[in-house]
């Protein structure tokens, strides 16, 4: 029994009571631990299901935007082939108007026919012969049929059969127009090499003697009578598309103002020059010219030009050169080109010709006034105090290695036009 306390306080230093412990706390300890893992993993479980929604959800949503841009895209294309056809119609009723004014005008002081300029005479001549067949551009036509997956990325019936319609238009509208004998220029391809071989290969000399017997003839006057009924079936065919254009654009929620930033970024997709990506020299790729501009750090440039010249006359070609000096500077955008007219200089070489004895005093001839002209010129401009301004809007490829210049040029018909050039760079040989 002498063991008995011994072994009681060593059970006693187990018991709770006898150490202190709150046994009330101890189970809400353990309650609190359990609850603090059930929410970590609810947690965890949240986090889990929102990152799966986010990488899911984010994919699809990224997916659903490209097609819709895709869509999107696919329609202002559409849209812009339509408005250049507009546009070409558009064109085809002014010229129409236009040369058939010059044919009324010239049938109206027909007895004094030698008193109007060539060129008047010249352009009625043209209007009466000139007989192209006329061929729209099909080419997006046919990337739209290609790809019927990009119909179900517009996700617009009506706009789908809208563009349908115009495409069968202006299919109908090609083929009428090159098999309607009212469209066929009365003078054939054959009476124009008659005529030229009748009159010593040159026409326009004859043009006073010859517009006024072709200009009384049935054929001709059926011609210029239908003059009004084709320039209303251009409007007319040119106003039904444009209905179209403008239903088009209403339904996909497209703008002008779209449609005209679309067309500026796909015009180039290169970026802008800097000064720094020009210096050196630059050629033109052109068929039977020569062409380098080279530019320096200090702000000038030296423009030089190889052009040859040809002729019945002789075999071979004469060279004509010319060389400028002046000074650039970018712009903004723009690169800025300025030509003093007394840094002009130009100059003739003939010695790689080859003529035939009956041809030399006509070619000599024509070396010696071609050389004056020249040397005056060349006179004319080292006392000149004008100077000539150049401005293209310029972009560099990613290569570093060409550059596209772009100018805007008025028309005859008061148009602005945009034109294209490229230079080439040309790398030292080392």
């Amino acid at each position: 029994m002498r063991d008995a306390p011994y072994f009681v306080s060593i059970l006693e230093l187990f018991n709770p009571s006898c150490m202190g412990i709150n046994i009330s706390k101890m189970n809400l300890t353990k309650k609190v631990k359990k609850s603090s893992t059930v929410k970590e993993l609810f947690f965890t479980f949240i986090a889990t299901t929102i990152s799966i929604i986010l990488t899911f959800g984010t994919a699809r949503y990224f997916e659903y935007r490209e097609k819709r841009e895709s869509g999107r895209q696919t329609a202002i294309n559409v849209i812009l082939d339509i408005e250049e056809n507009i546009q070409e119609l558009d064109e085809l009723a002014s010229i129409e108007e236009e040369q058939f004014n010059l044919a009324q005008y010239v049938l109206g002081h027909i007895d004094e026919i030698d008193s109007i300029s060539t060129d008047t005479l010249k352009e009625v001549y043209q209007y009466l012969s000139q007989n192209q067949e006329l061929k729209f551009d099909d080419s997006r036509e046919k990337i739209f049929h290609s790809s019927q997956e990009s119909w179900k990325h517009i996700n617009n019936a009506k706009f789908i059969n809208l563009v349908q319609t115009f495409f069968y238009e202006r299919h109908q509208f090609q083929d009428y127009y090159n098999s309607e004998i009212l469209f066929h220029k009365p003078i054939s391809s054959e009476e124009r090499y008659e005529n030229l071989l009748q009159n010593n290969y040159e026409i326009t000399e004859q043009l006073p003697k010859l517009l006024p017997k072709l200009l009384t003839e049935p054929r001709i006057e059926c011609f210029i009578t239908y003059s009004a009924s084709r320039q209303n079936y251009f409007r007319e065919t040119s106003n039904n598309w444009r209905l179209i254009s403008n239903e088009c654009k209403f339904l996909m929620g497209i703008t002008d103002e779209e449609l005209e930033e679309y067309v500026e970024k796909s015009e180039h997709t290169g970026r802008l020059v800097k000064k720094k990506d020009l210096i050196g020299t630059w050629t033109a790729d052109m068929n039977d010219e020569n062409e380098e501009l080279t530019f320096f750090n200090d702000g000038t440039f030296k423009h030089e030009v190889e052009h040859k010249t040809r002729s019945y006359a002789f075999s071979g070609a004469g060279l004509y050169k010319g060389s400028m000096e002046g000074t650039w500077a970018i712009k903004g955008d723009t690169l800025v080109r300025i030509y003093p007219r007394n840094k002009y200089h130009y100059e003739l070489d003939f010695s790689h010709i080859s003529y035939n004895d009956d041809q030399k005093e006509l070619v000599e001839g024509y070396i010696k006034q071609y050389q004056e002209a020249i040397q005056a010129r060349n006179e004319a401009y080292k006392v000149s105090t004008d100077t000539m301004t150049r401005k293209n809007a310029a972009y560099i490829n990613a290569s570093g290695q060409m550059v596209e210049l772009i100018r805007n040029e008025i028309d005859e018909e008061g148009n602005e036009q945009k034109r294209k050039s490229y230079m080439l760079r040309i790398n030292e040989k080392k």
